[in-house]
């Protein structure tokens, strides 16, 4: 067990690597791996990394327009992540946290969790970038769980997929009524 925990840790420390430049801003600022002592004297190995004052989004709290600005930021922070090569494949509700600037009240996505990504380690190995209808699939709700975002409005304002991403996805979407689960297909 110890040994898949350093394989995580050491996975999440190379995706915070490959996203140096936006540390602070879609991710949190990353200080690295260290050691720590515990009163006992047992010694574990963690990740030490920013705190952030954020919350799950939630779709009561939130005006439409403040939703679709998660939204907007959201598909940013996608974006990113294509770009710098990181792939998550294991996309869930709660890495996807909400800031809002005390100063300026605009809200913006954090994503945190890095442990189960991909990046390309050699020249010639394919990373298979999935992140477009990984986080599309969140926002939508995975299995009946929503993220809080109204996915009426996760649909019109997260946008389309990018050149380089997958041609066909299916995507469950939550029926809102009846509580049941249909599919649906975007490319």
């Amino acid at each position: 067990m110890v040994v898949y925990a350093e394989l995580y840790a050491l996975n999440e420390a190379r995706a915070y690597d490959e996203l140096g430049s936006v540390q602070g801003s879609i991710i949190p600022w990353f200080y690295g791996i260290h050691q720590f002592q515990l009163p006992d004297g047992t010694t574990l190995s963690g990740l030490l990394m920013e705190y952030i004052d954020a919350r799950k989004p939630s779709s009561p709290e939130l005006t439409p327009e403040r939703q679709i600005q998660t939204i907007a930021s959201c598909r940013h922070a996608v974006r990113v992540l294509d770009i710098a090569d990181v792939a998550q494949r294991d996309w869930h509700d709660e890495q996807v946290v909400l800031y809002t600037n005390p100063i300026s009240k605009l809200d913006h996505a954090i994503l945190v969790d890095f442990a189960s990504t991909t990046q390309t380690w050699g020249p010639t190995d394919l990373n298979y970038i999935d992140n477009y209808f990984g986080l599309l699939h969140t926002l939508l709700g995975r299995r009946g769980d929503s993220i809080g975002l109204n996915y009426e409005l996760v649909w019109k304002h997260f946008g389309e997929p990018d050149d380089w991403d997958p041609v066909l996805a299916i995507i469950p979407t939550v029926s809102r009524g009846k509580g049941k689960g249909e599919e649906g297909g975007r490319g």
